[in-house]
């Protein structure tokens, strides 16, 4: 756990969830990409829960005891919904699923779920 940094990032944070329902460890902010880009809003990366991945397997056609294995695995691998796009074949292979036909309907899904997925634009450190 320790310090972080102490650069100025953009406050822009994204909740999931009911309203009043305490998300600990689900919100981070994902820094600027680049020097240039500071005061113009990242992408907020939000980070799932084992439950939610299961989920997000089921929904992609995956039977439930895989489902299970590959959302442990996305959980260890810090995997966030913001690197859906970023998934291949190769990063499938490198985290244990090797099922062809689990990694198509993955990556399928993953592509439907980013499209999906709410965007934050803000600038400085208001939300617009």
């Amino acid at each position: 756990q320790g310090g972080g940094s102490s650069s100025p990032v953009p406050a822009c944070w994204l909740s999931e969830g009911p309203p009043g329902r305490s998300l600990p460890g689900r919100l981070l902010l994902a820094p600027p990409p680049s020097p240039a880009a500071a005061g113009s809003c990242a992408m907020v990366s939000v980070t799932m829960a084992t439950s939610e991945w299961i989920q997000f397997f089921k929904e992609a056609g995956i039977p439930p005891g895989p489902a299970v294995n590959y959302a442990v695995m996305f959980v260890d691998n810090r995997i966030q919904k913001n690197m859906l796009m970023d998934l291949n074949k190769e990063i499938m292979n490198e985290l244990g699923i090797t099922v062809v036909g689990d990694i198509i309907a993955i990556l399928k899904h993953a592509k439907v779920v980013y499209r999906q997925s709410p965007s934050v634009v803000c600038t400085g450190t208001s939300m617009i």
